[in-house]
């Protein structure tokens, strides 16, 4: 068995709870070039805000990659109740981003999971943090330290 990352304990545990409260969720994922970490807690609560006034309901956690020099973004939002969906949602996310830096956002994959399908969705989304957080070769200069975070789970 492959060893886990501690964000595939979290993320299946806000998944869980959006299906139980909604039956269905959507997960962004997007990469952002690292700036300041007190500078992305600011745009993490600012599209927080934004997206808690536009009715999505959304949840968040990230990772960051220090040797990659970015922050992967993992986005949950109730599907249904907003008035749009993950695929609108990009240039909102790209608008609040331009305050904080000039780099571009990249969508990285988006996902609904329903109760169907959600063992098959848990399993990809699985893979996809195994390849993000895959770790990188060390050295004594070099210490190997990534960080995660996640929002306050609804």
């Amino acid at each position: 068995m492959t060893e886990s990352h501690p964000l595939q304990s979290v993320i299946h545990n806000i998944i869980e709870r959006y299906l139980a409260k909604y039956e269905s969720a959507s997960v962004g994922i997007y990469r952002f070039h690292a700036i300041d970490g007190g500078e992305f807690s600011k745009y993490l609560n600012s599209l927080k805000i934004t997206l808690n006034r536009k009715a999505f309901i959304p949840t968040y956690c990230w990772h960051y990659d220090p040797y990659g020099k970015h922050y992967i973004l993992f986005l949950f939002i109730c599907d249904g109740y907003g008035r749009y969906d993950l695929a609108d949602l990009l240039s909102v996310i790209r608008r609040l981003w331009t305050s904080h830096s000039m780099s571009p956002v990249e969508q990285i994959d988006n996902i609904r999971i329903t109760v169907n399908n959600s063992t098959e969705m848990l399993e990809h989304l699985d893979q996809w943090i195994l390849n993000l957080t895959e770790p990188q070769f060390c050295n004594e200069r070099i210490p190997h330290q990534r960080s995660y975070g996640v929002s306050q789970k609804i």
